[in-house]
Formats: C-alpha cells, structure tokens, sequence
C-alpha cells in the first residue's frame, strides 16, 4: 500500500489529464471569441441594423464631374469646391470660378491699389441656402470699395468658404492654400460646430476614407454607444456644449488657432475672428449658448485675433428673422448683410493699422 501512494505521490493523482498547453488554450479562446463575435454580428445585421458610421457607397467615377465638391489633392483635406461648377441647388445658384472658390476670378495681384481679404470658413461663409451677392463675403467687399475715402484702393474679397470644413480643414486651407493669394488680412468665421472633426456630417463621410471597423455592425454600435454617452457626460446631451468640453474636439480648435496664428505672423497680417452664434431659439431669452461664446472668444484672443461676437447685433432681431429656418442656423440675407457691416465698421475704423 505505501509503494502505491508512493506512485501516486511521484505521479500526481491517478485519475488526473495533463493541461492544455498556453498555445491551445489561446487558440480555444480566440475560437470562442470569433464564434461569439461572429454570432453577435450576425444577429445586429438581420435583426438590428446600426447606421451609424455605415460606410458610404460612393457614386461612380464617371458622375463625381456633376457634384460641386471633388477629392483633395492637399494633404490631411479630404475634400474641396470643383471650379467651374454652374448650377442651381436647392433653389440657389452656386457657381465657382476657376480656382474653385463660389466667387468671382480674384483680381490681379498688380491691380493698382489692391487689398485683398481671405473670408475662410464652412458652410456660413460659402453662403449654404443663399445667393451668391447676398453671401457676407460679397455684400463685404461692396460695402468696402462703396465706403473708402481713398480712391485709389481697391477691396477683393475672396471666399474660400467650403460647406463642411472644421478649424482644423481650415487651418490647412489656410496654410497650404489661401496665403498663395498674399491676403492682407484673414477673416475666420467660426461655427459652433467647427470642433467635430469625426466625419459624421454628409461631406465628411462621402470623402472620408472608410476605417476597417466601420464594416461591423457591433463595432458601430459599440462607437454608437460611447459618442451617446460622451454627449451625456461631456454636454449634458447637447451637441455644440460637448464639441467644446470633450478635449479631443476642442483640442483640434485651438491647435487650428495655433496654425492659422502662425501663418498669419509670417505673412504679418491679422486674423480676424467672427461668431455668428447658433440661431436655432424661438428667443434670445432662451439662448444657451453664451458660454460658447466666452469660450472661443478666449481661445482666440490668445491668439491674437481680434473678435467680432455677433450675438449683440443679432439680439437686436427675432432669430426667426436672420436664419434660413427655424431649425436651421445658417444665416439668410439680412443675417449675411449684418455680420458683412460689422466687419467693414471694423475695417473701416482700423483701416491705417491693417493695411
């Protein structure tokens, strides 16, 4: 009997089975894992479709000529204005000229008397929803030459406002495009949506190149779920507030800032920044956003931008009276015509300065 436990001792308990080894039991589990993840896939594709972040079917190469935008050919923008586009959308006439920007072809940099202002933003300063002489760019530069007491000064105003653009796409139109045409000053038009850099707007996730987990349904609503709860916790469920408290947003505001400042003091001249607001409150009283303001008033006079805060001439109107629709914060005519007078006041008042 003591020679059997003996054995048993010096061999383990006889009923016992060696253990997988570690290289087995990773593979059982990423077996597992697949099969699981495989099952859930399967199920959110029958059963619960996720649209967020689904990747977008692209129109043939043959009709990307009839869309205003194209692809990019500068690094880190995915997308731009066709030149020559010519045609009415949604009731509008856009036309571009031949460098691409909705405006007329820039006068010539030997013009007698020339100074030349770069308007850079997204859809507020291309104009989205009104025509082309009502954009603030225009009704500016008209204000401008009408109110000049020097005659032998010429103002070009030129639009480089493209639907969709963040700070960031406008930093990088800023440094790798617009101070090709030797601005003397820059005016950037600042949207409370500027911060959102995830390309979740149409433009955005039409030119965007598509990431591998974007494929996954359970992958999708995964991000889904995490952008809904940053929403929450970062903007108490407001869009615009948590675009400017979630740091990976903002963060992408004030380095565009940083670039847009670096490139203007290489060129010595000044940036100014206009906030039109969002104009989507059946009141003043009941506006949120004054908080916004302050903020992104701060981030750029750390820069060293002059601000013009539309919010003081805006109040003086109901805000049903200077946007497209009460649901839609795009400025309309009177809004365009409103934040152009505020800039050429500006102009008008520090002219000897700036130029």
């Amino acid at each position: 009997m003591d020679q059997v436990q003996t054995l048993a001792n010096d061999k383990g308990p006889l009923n016992s089975h060696p253990r997988p080894s570690l290289a087995l039991r990773l593979l059982l589990a990423s077996g597992a894992f697949a099969l699981a993840f495989g099952a859930t896939e399967i199920g959110f594709r029958i059963f619960s479709p996720v649209k967020f972040r689904q990747p977008v079917a692209r129109m043939p190469d043959s009709a990307w000529k009839e869309l205003l935008h194209q692809p990019c050919s500068i690094p880190g923008l995915n997308y731009e204005l066709r030149a020559g586009f010519d045609k009415i959308l949604d009731g509008v006439h856009v036309k571009t000229n031949s460098l691409g920007m909705r405006d007329a072809e820039p006068l010539k940099k030997s013009t007698p008397g020339l100074i030349r202002i770069a308007s850079i933003g997204d859809s507020f300063a291309f104009g989205l929803g009104v025509e082309q002489e009502d954009c603030y760019s225009d009704v500016l530069e008209q204000l401008l030459n009408a109110r000049s007491v020097d005659e032998s000064s010429i103002f070009d105003v030129l639009n480089f406002g493209v639907s969709g653009y963040t700070t960031r796409d406008e930093s990088l139109q800023v440094q790798q495009r617009v101070m090709e045409f030797e601005p003397d000053l820059l005016i950037l038009c600042y949207v409370f949506n500027d911060p959102e850099v995830e390309p979740k707007q149409p433009l955005h996730s039409y030119y965007a190149e598509t990431q591998w987990w974007q494929h996954s349904h359970f992958l999708r609503r995964i991000a889904q779920k995490k952008r809904r709860r940053d929403v929450v916790n970062y903007g108490g469920g407001d869009i615009p507030r948590y675009l400017h408290a979630y740091p990976p947003k903002w963060d992408t505001v004030t380095e565009g800032f940083e670039r847009i400042r670096s490139a203007a003091d290489e060129a010595g001249i000044e940036v100014l920044l206009v906030l039109p607001g969002w104009l989507i409150q059946q009141d003043w009283t009941h506006y949120r956003y004054h908080a916004l303001h302050a903020q992104v008033r701060g981030a750029a006079e750390a820069q060293g931008f002059h601000v013009i805060d539309m919010l003081e001439p805006f109040s003086e109107f109901d805000p049903g009276d200077l946007c497209l629709a009460r649901k839609d914060p795009h400025p309309n005519a009177l809004g365009h015509r409103l934040i152009a007078e505020a800039i050429a006041d500006y102009i008008e008042q520090n002219q000897d300065r700036l130029f």
